[in-house]
């Protein structure tokens, strides 16, 4: 599969979609970090996600990561506070 083909499903999760997209990108042999990139961002539904990645591209993998992490955390922080507030 390739990563330009890949799309955030509507209701997926932006855990859920890192991971997979992952898992398809570490099976892929001498990957450019630049095709990462521009794939996950044209791939995210998230445009405050996106927007912050091609604000201040990320140096590497890692730190595309560390990005994807922040947001999934904020994600589920939403989520659960959504969750409370609507009882």
């Amino acid at each position: 599969m390739a990563l330009v083909k890949l799309r955030q499903g509507e209701s997926e999760s932006l855990y859920s979609f890192v991971a997979w997209f992952s898992d398809i990108s570490v099976k892929i042999h001498n990957l450019n970090p630049e095709v990462v990139l521009h794939s996950i961002i044209m791939a995210l539904k998230s445009r405050s996600f996106s927007d912050s990645l091609c604000k201040i591209l990320p140096k590497d993998i890692d730190n595309l990561r560390t990005k994807a992490s922040d947001y999934i955390q904020m994600e589920e922080m939403t989520m659960f506070r959504d969750t409370i507030r609507d009882g």
